[in-house]
């Protein structure tokens, strides 16, 4: 639920969580007659109690030259402004996702120290990377938002309350009249209490998309090649359906014209007689022979007689249904 107030509802001059103003030395030097160099934990530990340097200091967090800033409540992922709660305490970011986060600490800078913000390096180890965080300008007031990006495989996870940015100070030279003066002069993210009120200031809208957008893409293009796929094993079906049905029927023609042939052949009329041509029945008197006569005999010349004549041989015998020359004689 997102719960971050319109940027018109916000009180440039107070932190709307700790409710604390802009405290009186928050623009004046603090250095004094010390050197210039990076400072030790207890000297913000002093600056923090004595010129409100870090709101919402907890004691834990003071490194021996250090702050660890810790994850705020509001952060901003796929397009919109999100709030963290008790039931809902941790972000995910996603592989090539990115996430702006918010810290729960307010910086109050005097006009003579300046900040550098870095991100913890067990988010760094797990592939998270910080995008969009530098300098911390002397006279600065407001929270630290961090634009962070997921440039590992797997998920990082961020929870409310745990430390997520390290913050070092360093003294400048000596402050004097003429020099930038950020709150009087407007500097550009003065007063960023919100995460709202701090993108506002951007030049055009958040970011949107990214690396999400564009999986998104590949996702919806592999959805759509999957439905294509699945169609096409379907048309590969039922073309197999189609081509069995094909070869079946066929298979059914063939027999159907197997059958046809085989009953033409039953039914088809006798073969026509044959004539047997021999030498001995060529000519006029040839006799025409059926399949189901028996094979003519070609004569033989029978042996002379005594009275010189011929006689038919004894094992010489006409065929059946023919008339001998000596039959033909008695008759006449």
């Amino acid at each position: 639920m997102d719960e971050t107030p319109q940027s018109g509802d916000v009180d440039d001059t107070k932190d709307p969580e700790s409710g604390a103003a802009s405290p009186s030395r928050g623009y004046e030097t603090v250095a004094s007659q010390m050197p210039q160099g990076v400072l030790l934990g207890v000297e913000i530990q002093r600056l923090t109690a004595e010129a409100n340097l870090l709101v919402g200091a907890d004691a834990e967090q003071f490194g021996p030259a250090s702050y660890d800033l810790r994850l705020g409540n509001e952060y901003y992922q796929d397009g919109g402004f999100r709030t963290l709660s008790d039931e809902q305490d941790t972000i995910v970011m996603k592989a090539n996702d990115f996430v702006f986060v918010s810290t729960l600490e307010t910086l109050q800078m005097p006009r003579d120290l300046t900040g550098r913000c870095y991100l913890r390096r067990t988010l760094a180890n797990k592939g998270a990377g910080l995008l969009s965080q530098g300098q911390i300008d002397p006279g600065f007031t407001g929270r630290i938002f961090g634009l962070l990006y997921n440039f590992a495989q797997g998920d990082v996870y961020l929870r409310r309350g745990d430390h997520v940015f390290t913050v070092e100070f360093t003294y400048t030279t000596e402050w004097r009249e003429g020099a930038w003066d950020y709150p009087s002069q407007g500097g550009e993210y003065q007063n960023s209490f919100s995460l709202r009120d701090f993108l506002r200031k951007h030049d055009g809208p958040p970011l949107q998309g990214g690396w999400r957008a564009i999986e998104a893409k590949f996702d919806a293009l592999e959805g759509q090649l999957q439905a294509a796929l699945e169609r096409t094993q379907d048309l590969a079906t039922q073309g197999f359906r189609l081509f069995t049905f094909a070869l079946a029927a066929l298979g059914v023609l063939a027999v159907l014209f197997a059958a046809a042939g085989v009953y033409i052949v039953i039914k088809s009329p006798s073969a026509p007689n044959v004539v047997v041509v021999t030498p001995s029945n060529t000519g006029a008197n040839a006799i025409p022979s059926s399949p189901s006569a028996p094979p003519q005999s070609t004569p033989t010349a029978a042996p002379l007689d005594s009275s010189g004549g011929t006689a038919p041989a004894a094992s010489q015998q006409a065929p059946q249904g023919a008339v001998s020359v000596s039959d033909a004689s008695r008759r006449q």
